[in-house]
């Protein structure tokens, strides 16, 4: 809503004010980065893989090793 800055917000509408702010933190203002990061996961990871993986090793694709061995 491009005038949403004029809307005070009140007891009546502080759910959706909410809401909408929630929406635009997690989805609308990072989505060109999240795109950015979908289409370079699924260079590395798709089709039947991504079934395969559970979550520990879909963080380790993601962030990698948390220890490394020099030695």
């Amino acid at each position: 809503m491009e005038e949403g800055s004029e809307i005070k917000v009140t007891q009546d509408n502080k759910q959706e004010y909410c809401q909408l702010y929630a929406d635009y933190l997690l989805n609308k203002h990072i989505s060109k980065q999240f795109t950015a990061f979908k289409k370079g996961f699924y260079k590395v990871v798709s089709g039947k893989m991504i079934e395969l993986l559970d979550p520990e090793n879909l963080k380790t694709i993601i962030y990698g090793n948390d220890v490394i061995d020099f030695k």
